[in-house]
């Protein structure tokens, strides 16, 4: 049965007894189960070009954080359900001047070290996860659409560019993360960044 297995365990394999702790703890919940882990930090949100415009279409979608701004206050959960072997994530940004942004996406494993991470409008991340001795790495492997029960390649890399992110370990409680859209002609069109704890 898969209920006591640690979802990223499979995800990285062989790669996973060589995280540093505080992935483990990061990637510790288990598929089919009801655990829960936290974090809080601060994060800076930019974004320019077609991004920087569509940011407030994107966040009535909830889709992406639309609102540039630097080192607001975050905190992220790390769900796991009973029904399910995805791994989900809350995230709430607490932007000064606005009502908290709230950004439920969830991680489907499709395979090897390959998921597809999904917003609540079904658009979707497809992505590999690869850990190389210093940092782990989130690689672009395309754009989906999830349509009833069919994931479908969306070509939107043209319009957005391709999406990549990382994480360094800062101590066995705290980490770096990254994540840009870069377009082959026009640079980072969007990015986050920001430094987390566990709680």
């Amino acid at each position: 049965m898969s209920e006591h297995l640690i979802i990223f365990q499979a995800i990285f394999g062989e790669q996973w007894s060589q995280l540093p702790i505080v992935f483990k703890r990061h990637y510790e919940n288990r598929a089919y189960s009801q655990d829960k882990t936290s974090v809080k930090g601060k994060m800076t949100i930019q974004s320019k070009g077609i991004l920087k415009w569509f940011g407030p279409i994107m966040g009535m979608l909830r889709m992406l954080p639309p609102y540039p701004a630097k080192d607001i206050p975050i905190t992220v959960d790390y769900l796991s359900y009973p029904d399910s072997n995805a791994f989900y994530m809350q995230r709430i940004f607490y932007y000064p001047d606005r009502s908290p942004f709230i950004f439920n996406s969830k991680m489907l494993p499709q395979g090897d070290n390959v998921l597809v991470e999904l917003t609540q409008c079904n658009f979707g991340w497809k992505m590999a996860y690869e850990y190389d001795g210093s940092c782990v790495k989130l690689v672009h492997r395309g754009f989906v659409i999830k349509f009833f029960k069919w994931v479908i390649p969306l070509p939107a890399e043209w319009i957005i560019g391709r999406c990549n992110a990382e994480e360094v370990a800062i101590s066995d409680n705290a980490f770096s993360m990254k994540m840009q859209f870069t377009h082959p002609w026009f640079g980072v069109l969007y990015e986050y960044f920001g430094n987390f704890k566990f709680t």
